[in-house]
């Protein structure tokens, strides 16, 4: 939200690290902070990182298209 996206891409990444059991939760699933670290990616310019990162997401079960609309973009 305050655009420190580095901060952002750093701490989802930890995040990932922690939630080593799956939690299928609102607010703590592995898509969310894959998500978290993709936008980022994709907001810094860096879209081959961020195409990596959503072709993880769209593998698990709790992605949405945002996710394939984020993909696209990335790849445009």
């Amino acid at each position: 939200e305050n655009e420190n996206y580095y901060a952002a891409i750093e701490y989802a990444e930890k995040a990932v690290k922690l939630n080593k059991s799956y939690v299928f939760n609102y607010d703590n699933h592995l898509e969310y902070y894959l998500t978290v670290i993709g936008k980022s990616y994709f907001k810094l310019g860096k879209y081959d990182e961020a195409i990596e990162v959503f072709k993880e997401i769209i593998k698990l079960p709790l992605h949405d298209e945002s996710d394939f609309m984020y993909l696209g973009l990335s790849y445009f």
